[in-house]
């Protein structure tokens, strides 16, 4: 079935009939809206004409005032607190990185103990753990006549030497080991819980300061054990540091001052272990042929010793003279084997160098200062462990918005009933005055013209008037 054109022609017509009407309607309705026609104050006062535009100034300014204030409580930064009874560690990290400046979680166990959130652990250098400081192998080295021998020679003082490295191990151990007990009895003490990031700076600087001050006071007592025994001037037994020497035929002894040459220098150059304070050293060898020694004048490196020790060093007292001294020569088994004195016993092996970071060229005495042997600590934080010890029961946390639909609402609508009460009152007397002005420039313009024309009129009577020639 076809439509017919001209059916067409009549609905699209009275379509735009119908769009034009609406269309006048509203723009007479607009232009003919009245606010002000029952309003007690200026009702009487305005004539109709003046209460059509005070409606119009009306809308105007509120409509600026409505998006002044919607524009106002857009921009305004409001905070907001949230409180979260029920969260799991996950909510907790989430939302710490969210709101990382206002989290807050109260711990319930307020002082936790460091055993509980940390595992810290130490390993030592292999020779502390090695034969070389076991009774077995320093027995071995004991001699009933090693003051029978050179100072320079190994037999004098190994037995005294290798009971210091034994002394220093064993020092570093508990030095460590008590360290370790008293951080595991101190106690985390925090009222709000951690993030997991400051929980291992924290957990780092505490590992951190206990090394510190392990290896300080270490280091202080080892320099104060040595001071001391310089300055009261102990006789070592061995003869290394004092010589005592008996005067025939009479009680009395002469005690002379044990002096060293300085290592690669010449009989000049001679180190005294009363002046230096038991500091003097020189290499040490071993199975030198005897030689009687000259009283007050260097020990003599002459005739040579039939091995020369690497890193060992001889000197003034077994404790001095063995950490100025390395390990050098315990990392090689032929030399192991050459410094044995009881040979029908089992040698230790030699230390393994891949299992050390410490330089086999490094002094004994710089491995205890440095580091009281220990090769590396470990230390084990678990934050999860923390977050359990902590316990919180509550997460609260605070965030600043902006376009908050509600309070873009709340601030219109609060503002809307004063603003409607203000403009009303001023809008009619803003259009008053407005009138009144306008008013009196009329009067004045109609005045001004109403002078013209009287000064014209004065002017025309006085011109002469043309004389009638008939």
């Amino acid at each position: 079935m076809m439509n017919n054109p001209t059916d067409e022609i009549e609905v699209s017509s009275s379509s735009k009939n119908i769009i034009s009407a609406t269309r006048s309607y509203s723009i007479r309705v607009t232009q003919q809206l009245n606010l002000f026609s029952d309003n007690p104050f200026w009702s009487s006062t305005l004539s109709v004409s003046e209460q059509i535009l005070s409606t119009r100034l009306f809308l105007v300014l509120i409509s600026i005032s409505l998006l002044t204030v919607i524009g106002y409580a857009s921009l305004t930064i409001r905070t907001y607190d949230v409180t979260l009874n029920k969260f799991s560690l996950s909510d907790f990290e989430r939302l710490g990185v969210l709101y990382r400046s206002t989290i807050k979680a109260p711990c319930t166990q307020v002082s936790i103990p460091f055993n509980k959130v940390l595992n810290l652990s130490s390993q030592f250098h292999p020779v502390c753990s090695s034969p070389f400081i076991r009774r077995k192998w320093i027995s071995s080295l004991f001699l009933f006549n090693a003051t029978s021998h050179n100072i320079l020679d190994y037999r004098t003082f190994a037995f005294a030497q290798f009971r210091s490295l034994r002394l220093l191990c064993h020092l570093s151990r508990r030095a460590v080991n008590d360290a370790c007990r008293a951080f595991n009895t101190t106690h985390l003490i925090e009222r709000n819980a951690f993030s997991r990031a400051r929980f291992n700076e924290i957990a780092s600087i505490l590992v951190a300061n206990l090394k510190r001050n392990v290896l300080t006071n270490e280091k202080r007592t080892a320099n104060v054990v040595s001071m001391m025994t310089a300055q009261n001037r102990l006789l070592s037994a061995l003869r290394t540091n004092y010589y005592i020497h008996s005067v025939p035929g009479s009680r009395n002894y002469i005690t002379y001052n044990v002096v060293y040459l300085e290592k690669n220098g010449t009989e000049k150059s001679s180190c005294d272990c009363r002046l230096k304070g038991n500091q003097c050293t020189y290499p040490a060898g071993a199975f030198y042929n005897w030689t009687l020694p000259e009283l007050g004048k260097p020990a003599k490196n002459d005739p040579p010793p039939e091995f020369q020790i690497p890193g060992l060093m001889a000197g003034c007292m077994p404790l001095d003279s063995i950490r100025q001294s390395t390990l050098e020569c315990l990392y090689n088994q032929s030399c192991i084997n050459a410094i044995s004195l009881q040979p029908k016993i089992s040698q230790p092996k030699a230390l393994n160098t891949s299992l050390s970071r410490f330089s086999i060229n490094l002094t004994i005495g710089s491995m205890f200062d440095e580091s009281l042997f220990v090769e590396f600590w470990q230390h084990q934080s678990s934050f999860e462990n923390y977050f359990v010890a902590c316990a919180p029961r509550s997460l609260s946390y605070s965030y600043e918005s902006r376009f908050h639909i509600g309070t873009i609402i709340t601030m219109s609508l609060s503002a809307f009933g004063g603003l409607v009460l203000v403009w009303q009152l001023i809008t009619p007397a803003l259009v008053h005055i407005w009138k009144r002005i306008q008013w009196k420039k009329l009067q004045a313009h109609k005045f001004t013209t109403a002078q013209k024309t009287d000064v014209e009129i004065e002017i025309t009577k006085m011109v002469p008037k043309p004389i009638d020639k008939g």
